[in-house]
């Protein structure tokens, strides 16, 4: 199972344990917010630091089928208004904000389960868009985080020089990313409807010293981290000083990250409780050898 860091940052006024445990006190059919209907939270426990999630959604498309060795594959039977469903467990340090995430490729990515959340603060809040709310003052943001020498690397960079990057649109503007924010405005005003992928780059002009806005960059970075699975490819070009060479920075082989071997149970699935023990070992491993700094 592959396990990726994140960061969260809390908007609202609520700290995500308590939305949480105000989503797991009703019952599933009413755990759906925002008008949204394919996630829900499954499962939530509370321990002193730190809060175990699984966030559940209706598998969309082709689903799997059984087999045997002497076998064909064949259908399997759901009943009336079964569905396969995939489902993605987290594991949140609530003194530091760091979270590991589960990466399931079927299952609910960070970016759905960010928007999923906000639409639960609100609920909470019983705010409205309608009624001029600003929905970014509530929820949780999901930071992709780096791994330490991604982080030194990018800091150090004087000069920015190139940003390229691809995303996927429909993930990107199903989860309300758009709303003025600078890859956002590109997105929501120039990409054609239908559009499934977009790659955009930034590149500073022909001179050698030439550079591009820090602050822009920056906005850019900030957007590109936000979008988290999202982001298909991410890439910073840049130098350290006028006369050292261009260094050339992936932010998503620099996420910070790890597979680890879970055994399979009963109906090919990774059990829960193992999913969620492997995400806390993780986190813990990631916290004693400083790869999650806390004053940073």
């Amino acid at each position: 199972m592959k396990i990726k860091a994140y960061r969260v940052h809390q908007l609202g006024a609520r700290p995500l344990a308590e939305v949480a445990g105000w989503i797991a006190e009703r019952p599933l059919p009413g755990r759906q917010f925002g008008g949204r209907f394919d996630i829900r939270l499954e499962d939530i426990r509370v321990g002193e630091r730190i809060l175990w999630l699984d966030f559940a959604h209706r598998r969309i498309g082709h689903g799997p089928g059984r087999m045997a060795p002497d076998q064909p594959i064949r259908d399997i039977d759901l009943a009336e208004g079964e569905h396969f469903g995939e489902d993605t467990a987290v594991v949140v340090d609530m003194q530091t904000g760091y979270a590991a995430v589960q990466y399931n490729h079927h299952g609910p990515k960070v970016s759905a389960i960010e928007e999923y959340l906000r639409s639960a603060d609100m609920a909470v809040a019983g705010a409205r868009v309608a009624d001029g709310i600003d929905p970014d003052r509530f929820g949780f943001t999901w930071g992709m985080h780096l791994n330490p020498d991604g982080y030194d690397r990018l800091r150090e960079l004087g000069i920015y020089r190139e940003v390229s990057v691809q995303i996927n649109v429909p993930g990107a503007t199903q989860h309300d990313f758009i709303r003025g924010r600078a890859l956002g405005q590109i997105i929501d005003h120039v990409v054609p409807e239908g559009t499934e992928t977009v790659t955009l780059s930034f590149k500073a002009a022909a001179p050698r010293n030439s550079a591009l806005g820090d602050q822009g960059v920056e906005g850019l970075l900030t957007d590109i981290r936000r979008l988290g699975d999202s982001v298909q490819k991410a890439v910073v070009k840049g130098r350290v000083a006028p006369r050292e060479p261009i260094e050339e920075i992936d932010l998503i082989e620099e996420q910070l990250s790890r597979d680890v071997p879970l055994r399979i149970a009963r109906g090919e699935r990774y059990a829960r409780e193992d999913r969620w023990e492997a995400l806390r070992s993780t986190l813990q491993l990631w916290t004693e050898t400083d790869q999650l700094p806390v004053g940073e």
